[in-house]
């Protein structure tokens, strides 16, 4: 691995995915992009309450407002869990939609990544991941390690694209 790409997440099994990928970065001399996220949603019901804060200073906030936000959370999230590794990392905020995936897939691309880190659902076959961890799988070249809600210590699967096909490298 050279960069790779972690999608993050504020729970327990978000941090073990964060550690997982920091181990593989340490252990390449990698470095790691962050990728924070809101959904529109989160995005618009956060806009709203920051616009009914009287501010003369700022006016209205807007999307980038939002994204910046989304930055600011990663930062707090990458701050706790890699507080223990010694990995350079850049974290990346992104208002998405349910084409999530997509954002995965364009985002590790832009900036040269090799493998994804993204958590799916707590399923063992492909069909069940959710439909962001299966399109990352398919269309993603490159390794994709997928933590699952359950037991976040014992289940990751690696899994490696190739076009519509996939391949499980590792399955713990």
């Amino acid at each position: 691995m050279d960069r790779g790409l972690v999608t993050l997440a504020g729970t327990e099994t978000g941090a073990a995915l964060l550690k997982e990928a920091a181990e593989h970065a340490r252990g390449a001399n990698a470095d790691l992009v962050l990728l924070s996220t809101f959904t529109r949603e989160e995005a618009d019901h956060d806009l709203e309450v920051l616009n009914r804060i009287e501010t003369s200073e700022h006016g209205q906030f807007g999307e980038l407002m939002s994204t910046e936000l989304a930055e600011e959370v990663g930062e707090q999230i990458a701050r706790s869990v890699l507080s223990a590794y010694d990995v350079e990392y850049t974290v990346v905020g992104a208002i998405t939609d349910h084409r999530i995936g997509r954002r995965i897939i364009d985002e590790a691309e832009r900036r040269d990544c090799d493998h994804v880190f993204l958590l799916g659902k707590p399923h063992s076959r492909i069909e069940n991941l959710g439909e962001a961890a299966r399109r990352v799988v398919r269309h993603f070249d490159g390794f994709t390690t997928i933590g699952r809600e359950r037991n976040p210590e014992r289940h990751f699967a690696r899994l490696r694209g190739t076009g519509s096909d996939y391949e499980v490298v590792i399955n713990d």
